[in-house]
C-alpha cells in the first residue's frame, strides 16, 4: 500500500546508476504479502503492517490471495491457479497473514507493525539493475524488461518473477476490510520464477510478454512489479513501472512541490540543460512518445542531455529526487 507518488519514486530508485560498469546501485525491497479477504485475523493485522510499509521509503509491496484458508475469496476467485502457486512457492500456504520480504519466509508470529521488520532488507546495494516499462495495444498489455549487471558479481542462473498490479480495489470484504492495496491481477513470468543466466558485467539482458487484459482492472491502476532473485529464492533486485493510463505506456506522474527542476531550452535542439535547485542525488528518464526509455541517468545539480540524434518531437522527462517526482513534456525540433 503506498501512495502513487511514493510508488513511482520507488520504481524510480530501484534504477539509481551512473551505468558505470563498476558501480552497484540500491536494492529495492519487496514484501509479498499473502491476505485473504474473509480472514478476519487478516483485517485485524493488515492495518497494522500497512502503517508500517507507509512509513518506508524503498519497499514494494504486492498483496496476494491464495485459496486457503478460505477458498471463497473473491481476490483469489479472479485468479486462483497462479495466486495459489506463489503461495506455494514460498510453502506459506493454509494460513493468512503471512508476509515474505526480498525471499524470506516471515514467522506468523511476528509483529508486521513493527518498523524493525524491515531492518535486516534496508540500505542494501546490487550489481542488479532492472527496468520495466507497460505499454497497451488493444487487447494487450505489453512488459519491457530489462536486467542489467552495472557491477562485477558471481551469480550464474537468476530467477525472474513479475506480478500486473492493480493499486487500489475496493470491495467490502466479508471481514470487513474495505480497501485493498496492491492487490495481485496477472503472472507476467511463471509463477514459480524463470531460471536466465545472469548477464557478464555491463551487459544486458531484455524480456518482453504480452498479457490479454481484463474486462475487470481498472487499467489507470495496473503497473507492474518485477523481482530477480537467486535459486535459493533470496532477491537480487527489484523494481516497478509506472501505472497505464493510455497507449504510451509512460504512466501519470503527479507534480511534487518538493522538486522544482529547470529545464531549458524548450524546444531544444542539440543539447537539453537540467538544473535542480539543490545538490540532492536526482534521477532522470526520458520516455519517447511511444513510451520508449531513449535516456536515463542520475546527476546532482545539473544534467546535460545530447539530443543530436533524437528525432524531432514531443518526449517525456520524468525527474525523481528523495523530495519528490515530476514529469514534464519536452519538444524537440531540429
Amino acid at each position: 500500500m503506498n501512495t502513487h507518488l511514493k510508488q513511482t519514486f520507488i520504481f524510480l530508485a530501484g534504477f539509481i546508476s551512473t551505468w558505470s560498469a563498476f558501480a552497484q546501485v540500491t536494492q529495492t525491497v519487496l514484501v509479498e504479502h499473502f491476505t485473504n479477504t474473509r480472514c478476519s485475523v487478516c483485517a485485524s493485522r493488515n492495518p497494522g503492517f500497512y502503517n508500517n510499509l507507509n512509513a518506508q521509503s524503498n519497499v514494494l509491496h504486492v498483496a496476494i490471495h491464495p485459496s486457503a484458508p478460505y477458498s471463497n475469496c473473491l481476490l483469489n476467485q479472479h485468479n486462483t491457479a497462479e495466486n495459489d502457486a506463489r503461495t506455494q512457492f514460498y510453502g506459506v500456504y493454509g494460513s493468512t497473514p503471512r508476509l515474505v520480504i526480498d525471499g524470506n519466509t516471515i514467522p506468523a508470529s511476528s509483529d508486521y507493525s513493527n518498523s524493525n521488520l524491515f531492518n535486516a532488507y534496508l540500505n542494501k546495494t546490487s550489481p542488479i539493475s532492472i527496468s520495466v516499462n507497460l505499454t497497451e495495444t488493444g487487447n494487450d498489455i505489453t512488459a519491457k524488461v530489462v536486467v542489467k549487471a552495472v557491477a562485477a558479481h558471481t551469480f550464474t542462473n537468476l530467477l525472474i518473477s513479475g506480478f500486473l498490479v492493480e493499486e487500489l480495489v475496493n470491495y467490502a470484504a466479508p471481514n470487513r476490510e474495505q480497501q485493498h492495496h496492491d492487490v495481485f491481477r496477472k503472472g507476467i513470468f511463471a509463477m514459480t520464477g524463470e531460471t536466465f543466466a545472469a548477464p557478464a558485467n555491463g551487459d544486458s539482458i531484455v524480456f518482453e510478454k504480452t498479457i490479454n487484459k481484463n474486462s475487470t482492472w481498472v487499467l489507470n491502476q495496473i503497473y507492474a512489479i518485477i523481482t530477480v532473485q537467486q535459486p535459493s529464492k533470496q532477491s537480487v533486485q527489484a523494481a516497478q513501472s509506472l501505472k497505464l493510463t493510455g497507449s504510451t505506456g509512460i504512466g501519470s506522474v503527479t507534480k511534487s512541490p518538493g522538486v522544482s527542476p529547470t529545464i531549458y531550452p524548450n524546444p531544444a535542439n542539440n543539447t537539453l540543460t537540467i538544473n535542480i535547485n539543490d545538490n540532492e542525488l536526482t534521477q532522470v528518464r526520458m520516455f519517447d512518445n511511444s513510451g520508449k526509455l531513449i535516456f536515463e541517468d542520475t546527476f546532482t545539480s545539473e544534467q546535460a542531455i545530447t539530443t543530436t540524434n533524437f528525432p524531432s518531437g514531443i518526449y517525456h522527462i520524468i525527474i525523481a529526487t528523495k523530495s519528490g517526482i515530476t514529469s514534464s513534456k519536452i519538444n524537440i525540433l531540429h
